[in-house]
């Protein structure tokens, strides 16, 4: 169902971001670092447009079909915003003798070295776009400027140990509520 009407909307860009649009990419760069945004896989059917103005103050986006041109647009302003903003995750160690090491391999990559109950340590190494630092032992926070990419590293390091229904002991997000199971009773 195509609708004959065209919908334009106009983002502003934020002061010390810059967009290119090279090819079927959008490469957002700030204070922060640089993302991409890959055309194709958010539009592959050719639904909408994306314009940057001459004096690059703005992004002019056009569509036709409305659901696809609000996500599109929701999608260009969280780019803009956690370009120059970042995005944070912080997780929390709770259990008896649980806890976490930060610490750099040969090839100078930071490596979270965990501690969790089981016979070995787990290690995870991080990706150079996200910065990892410990508060505490027990505290992991993860910054980056994509969310994608944070959010799924910090569900990676949390499938290590999922907190468990009885005594609630593993890996959380800080804002996570674990609801303990009563046990068996006799």
């Amino acid at each position: 169902m195509k609708c004959d009407k065209k919908i334009e909307s106009q983002i502003s860009i934020p002061n010390g971001v810059k967009i290119e649009k090279k090819e079927q990419f959008l490469i957002f760069s700030g204070v922060l670092g640089f993302t991409k945004l890959d055309l194709t896989k958010i539009d592959p059917m050719g639904l909408g447009g994306i314009r940057i103005s001459k004096d690059e103050k703005s992004v002019i986006l056009f569509g036709q079909s409305k659901p696809f041109f609000y996500s599109l647009k929701r999608l260009l302003t969280r780019a803009l915003t956690l370009n120059k903003v970042g995005f944070l995750v912080s997780l929390r160690i709770v259990g008896v003798g649980y806890r976490a090491f930060l610490e750099k391999n040969k090839e100078e990559k930071h490596v979270l070295n965990f501690k969790l109950g089981y016979s070995h340590n787990l290690k995870y190494i991080v990706p150079d776009s996200i910065r990892a630092f410990l508060l505490e032992p027990t505290c992991i926070c993860l910054f980056g400027i994509d969310k994608n990419q944070v959010s799924q590293v910090a569900s990676k390091i949390r499938n290590f140990k999922v907190p468990e229904r009885y005594k609630g002991k593993g890996i959380r997000f800080t804002t996570e509520r674990v609801t303990l199971s009563q046990g068996k009773r006799k």
